[in-house]
């Protein structure tokens, strides 16, 4: 498994369709066979292995999936899991979550964020790279695309879903 974080912006029928299947392995089928195999660059943005940490920084530093009144906690791991496996992750955030998530993305900057990486990993059990100055800068680089794929998914109505597989 190669656990590299992919977002796409999907429309309402992708968003329909992906909901309204009725098992782990229909939503994923779906997913492998028909969003990600598109590959529609204006509407997918990649996080490589990043997005542990990424979560890490925007949350509590742990990998919960659990629902928190924090919009940035939704980004990665806390909206609605549509995959109930170990082996796989299909967190959707919706469109009534989108605004909220923009507006709360567009205020992190990279003096927040890098601070929160150096607090928060060196106090949890981040174990995908040491940390490290390049794991630093790898991590941020990353995140950085992030708030405007987020703010063109919710300008163009589009629910956007984080995958990754484990």
């Amino acid at each position: 498994m190669s656990c590299r974080g992919v977002f796409f912006a999907i429309t309402q029928a992708q968003r329909d369709r992906l909901v309204g299947l009725a098992t782990d392995s229909e939503r994923l089928d779906f997913v492998q066979m028909e969003i990600s195999e598109a590959w529609d660059e204006a509407h997918l943005l990649q996080t490589d292995k990043a997005w542990d940490a990424i979560h890490r920084c925007l949350t509590d530093g742990t990998l919960s999936t659990a629902h928190s009144q924090n919009s940035l906690s939704r980004l990665i791991l806390g909206g609605k899991q549509l995959y109930a496996g170990d082996e796989y992750i299909i967190n959707l955030i919706d469109l009534d979550e989108l605004g909220a998530l923009s507006n709360a993305l567009a205020d992190v900057d990279e003096e927040w964020f890098l601070a929160r990486y150096d607090v928060v990993l060196k106090d949890s059990d981040y174990g995908a790279y040491p940390i490290s100055t390049h794991d630093r800068a790898y991590t941020w680089e990353y995140f950085s695309g992030i708030p405007s794929f987020v703010a063109r998914a919710a300008a163009e109505r589009r629910a956007v879903i984080f995958t990754v597989d484990q």
